[in-house]
């Protein structure tokens, strides 16, 4: 799995944009300032996508704009956003999740399992069940004698890609285009 979600940003949009750089130091301040709009660009919209999607994990907010670089090379020529967190390329790309230092993931079925977190706190009341298809349950009692499904058991989970997970390209490719004109301004 890769350790990170890179979006690479070639200078040449920019130069081809402006058509007037004349200097490496002009073509550096450009390239510069491409991707520095492009990494503001990749953590507003994490923090748009927190709002959404999962607003009581922060879930974005911590993976992926904290964790959001701005490299630019030696020479000017092209620089990079990355996204420092496998979590993210993982949402990006999709896969399979297995359980690293327990036998089964617990994936929460109602607000209530959600709030508790991991069954593995010793919650009372919860038992482990199985149902007629040999999914594993982990039931919690309701106190009127009743018992409701809480967390299943599964050896694996698979994830879809979720390509929205990072804005569309032409976005910064629009974000080296301006800060072509910015600079054209100067010149």
């Amino acid at each position: 799995m890769p350790a990170d979600c890179t979006i690479i940003i070639d200078a040449s949009d920019a130069a081809a944009v402006l058509g007037r750089l004349r200097s490496a130091a002009f073509a550096r301040r450009a390239t510069a300032l491409a991707v520095g709009l492009g990494a503001r660009r990749m953590r507003e919209h994490f923090r748009k996508l927190n709002g959404s999607r999962s607003p009581n994990s922060n879930f974005y907010a911590r993976e992926g704009a904290q964790k959001t670089l701005a490299e630019v090379d030696e020479d000017g020529g092209g620089g990079a956003v990355v996204v420092e967190s496998y979590l993210i390329a993982h949402k990006l790309r999709g896969g399979t999740v297995r359980p690293v230092k327990a036998r089964a993931l617990a994936i929460p079925l109602t607000p209530w399992a959600r709030r508790q977190g991991s069954p593995g706190k010793g919650i009372q009341g919860v038992f482990l069940a199985k149902t007629k298809s040999g999914n594993a349950l982990l039931m919690r009692s309701t106190g009127d004698g009743k018992a409701e499904p809480a967390w299943v058991l599964k050896k694996s989970v698979r994830h879809r890609p979720r390509p929205d997970t990072i804005p569309p390209l032409s976005e910064f490719a629009e974000d080296a285009a301006a800060a072509a004109a910015e600079i054209a301004a100067e010149i």
